[in-house]
């Protein structure tokens, strides 16, 4: 990866006093300021991978004597590392593939995001991924969709307003108690799970399910998903039980979507591979999220 280093552009000149439109010109070259010595000497970014990280180690125990906290952040960081290194090996062996080459079904769609979907939190997923799970539903007419972990709906409201009109959303997340007891979102509680959809002209075809997944009775549901969406608890135990319930619930020739397949969620990012062991698992290029298309029926 390259290193940036900081360019120090020029000041443009005034614009007149007497507010008069004048031309831009291009500076002079040879009257640009030098770039000061100074500015790269002082930067330890710029030196090698090996001196940068004695001084980013050395820079965190001087300074931990007065911010405990942060040192055993920094403690914890290199403590974890070597297990987001082995979810970045475990996630760089899985294939990327465009979202165009997952869901040819979309090519000729057109995206747009409505005012609905500006107001964001930020543990909503990215505005463009709402924008393409919304145009993978409405390509491949997904009728029956079901979403372990509602939040705030956004995500269902969009998944609901892009299906069919006698489509069913079904999601999922934790009794409000139970939300509250295990999850700490900025300004957010479990009474407020599901908002989003509530105000949308596609509310009636959501049917919101407050329980914990790990316990859930998920038999009448299994198999008769075109398309299920995951983005729960990101630990391994809960993304092993969520991966493993998704993949119960598609049917012949659906779609599973994971959200935060990223090495930062080491415990997810294993657990979803080990979860989808023989089936066409892809990294959706541009995009936090890993997807698998089921084989349709007689297919292997």
């Amino acid at each position: 990866m390259s290193e940036i280093e900081t360019l120090i552009a020029p000041e443009l000149p005034a614009s007149p006093a007497d507010g008069s439109a004048r031309s831009p010109s291009l500076p002079d070259a040879s009257a640009a300021p030098a770039l000061s010595p100074r500015v790269h000497a002082a930067s330890v970014h710029g030196r090698s991978i090996v001196v940068r990280s004695a001084a980013a180690i050395a820079h965190e125990a001087v300074t931990g004597f007065r911010q405990p906290a942060g040192l055993v952040r920094f403690v914890k960081s290199l403590i974890k590392f070597p297990v987001e290194y082995r979810a970045a090996r475990a996630h760089q062996a899985i294939p990327v593939a465009s979202f165009l080459e997952v869901f040819p079904e979309t090519a000729s769609l057109t995206l747009t995001a409505p005012p609905s979907s500006l107001g964001r939190h930020g543990w909503n997923v990215k505005l463009h991924e709402e924008m393409l799970l919304g145009a993978a539903v409405a390509a491949i007419q997904a009728r029956q969709i079901f979403e372990i972990g509602t939040f705030d709906g956004g995500t269902t409201r969009r998944l609901a307003e892009s299906a069919p009109d006698d489509a069913t959303v079904y999601t999922m997340d934790l009794p409000e108690d139970a939300f509250d007891a295990s999850q700490s979102p900025t300004a957010f509680n479990g009474s407020r799970v599901g908002e989003k959809y509530r105000a949308s002209a596609a509310a009636s075809k959501v049917r919101q399910i407050r329980h914990d997944a790990a316990t859930f009775d998920f038999g009448p549901y299994r198999g008769r998903m075109d398309f299920v969406f995951v983005d729960a608890a990101h630990d391994h135990p809960h993304g092993l039980c969520d991966s493993k319930n998704a993949l119960t619930l598609v049917r012949p020739g659906g779609v599973v979507v994971w959200h935060d397949f990223e090495p930062y969620w080491s415990g997810l990012v294993h657990a979803v591979c080990e979860a989808t062991t023989g089936l066409p698992l892809r990294r959706l290029g541009g995009t936090s999220m890993a997807a698998v298309r089921m084989p349709p029926v007689g297919l292997p």
